[in-house]
């Protein structure tokens, strides 16, 4: 009889508590908050690509774009903490709340980092048509202008638009902020004039400086780039303060479990080391940069602070007129 019993508890016990899936245990959505087509766009989906590799599932991005990139991210925050749904986003993820007036997540307390795959600069480009080739010829074009110049960026709050607000308040110039859904759609408008400059990531404007659609003027990097030796940075060209890099990262929704958080870190540190994946974000114009989530999370904190006193120091507001 207490055999019986104890092989009837044994059975309601494994019943009751089944084997626990291993992760992943069906496909991943990673979200980009921005549209198709941008720097984070072009990265998430070469580490999607590579992940699948690596995890043995489908790894699929689902652009989320809207809000600053807010929409995708709330949407992340809010999804189940078991490792399926993931964002992909860049700096903006750090400082967006202090930016806009309303934000649907807690940016520090709603997300677990799950690490950083890379850091690009920024390069000034525009329209090959301009009559300006460096900075200060810009510049002396752009006090010529009555009206004012305008410039494009991939929404209000992102690093398009902070970066160029940045230089608004340095060099003392009246730039016009004209926010696109995606800063792919500002490329096509500066390559086809409607719009002189862009700031953008690298990864946003080398192809379509190869092709001759844009020109570049200036990179936002502490030192010249292998990618373009003769390009000047803007502290070479007299505005020191306009030295920076946007960078991207993965993050999960906050309480996945650390062992689905440490599968997930351990395949993002094999795909950064892949030979394929380095050579795609480099030939972009990108530096693989790696991070374990507690690294992550330390530099996310700096870097919340640094772009919270770029926000002030550029003026730049939730309406985007700056």
């Amino acid at each position: 009889m207490l055999r019986y019993v104890l092989a009837l508890a044994l059975a309601a016990q494994t019943f009751v508590h089944p084997a626990r899936a291993e992760y992943p245990d069906r496909p991943i959505r990673i979200i980009v908050p921005w549209a198709a087509g941008g720097n984070v766009d072009i990265i998430g989906r070469g580490v999607a690509q590579a992940l699948a590799e690596q995890l043995g599932q489908p790894v699929y991005v689902e652009n989320q774009a809207g809000a600053s990139g807010t929409v995708g991210a709330g949407n992340v925050a809010r999804s189940a903490p078991d490792g399926h749904t993931l964002l992909f986003n860049s700096v903006v993820q750090t400082f967006i709340d202090a930016l806009l007036p309303s934000v649907p997540y807690r940016p520090e307390q709603d997300f677990a980092p799950v690490g950083q795959v890379s850091a690009v600069p920024f390069l000034l480009v525009a329209n090959p048509r301009t009559p300006f080739e460096d900075v200060p010829g810009f510049v002396r074009w752009a006090r010529e202008q009555r009206q004012g110049v305008s410039y494009g960026s991939a929404g209000v709050g992102s690093t398009n638009h902070l970066a160029a607000a940045l230089f608004a308040s340095l060099s003392g110039l009246d730039l016009q902020h004209v926010p696109y859904r995606g800063s792919s759609l500002a490329v096509l408008d500066v390559s086809s004039g409607q719009i002189p400059i862009l700031f953008d990531a690298t990864t946003g404007v080398s192809a379509g400086i190869r092709g001759g659609l844009l020109k570049p003027i200036a990179m936002t990097s502490a030192r010249r780039s292998s990618f373009y030796p003769d390009l000047p940075t803007f502290a070479e060209s007299g505005y020191p303060d306009m030295v920076f890099s946007t960078w991207h990262g993965l993050f999960a929704p906050s309480g996945v479990p650390a062992p689905v958080l440490q599968r997930l870190s351990d395949a993002l540190r094999q795909v950064t080391q892949a030979p394929e994946f380095r050579r795609r974000l480099e030939d972009a114009g990108a530096e693989v940069v790696f991070s374990r989530p507690a690294e992550f999370l330390a530099f996310s904190q700096a870097e919340r602070a640094r772009w919270t006193g770029i926000i002030r120091a550029s003026g730049a507001t939730a309406s985007g007129n700056n």
